[in-house]
């Protein structure tokens, strides 16, 4: 799970960077990322793939949200939009949720 974040400006893009550490498995691990993007949003994940060589090793990867096209900031009123961001093994799942909200103000907070 990551801590939220919120974003002020005039931008339609805003970029986050995570760190993530394996708790679980000794061995090498492969957890791939899945999107439930939020309507009126575009997520992507860079890398998308996050290979653990063993326990405790901290990974990044960049998530990137964007509005699409006329449904950003400064739309005629504020709505919260839902999705997640999931990352799993095969057999394990860690699922993150998004919340977007862009405001009337110009804020997006996520």
């Amino acid at each position: 799970m990551w801590h939220s974040c919120a974003q002020s400006g005039v931008s339609d893009v805003v970029k986050y960077k995570r760190s993530v550490t394996n708790v679980g498995s000794l061995g090498d691990v492969v957890y791939d990322v899945s999107v439930s993007a939020p309507t009126n949003v575009e997520v992507s994940v860079e890398p998308n793939k996050l290979v653990f060589s063993g326990e405790t090793q901290t990974l990044s990867y960049e998530i990137t949200f964007s509005s699409k096209k006329g449904n950003g900031i400064g739309s005629a009123a504020a709505k919260s939009q839902f999705g997640w961001i999931g990352w799993s093994d095969g057999t394990h799942l860690v699922r993150s949720p998004i919340v977007v909200t862009w405001l009337q103000s110009s804020v997006a907070s996520f």
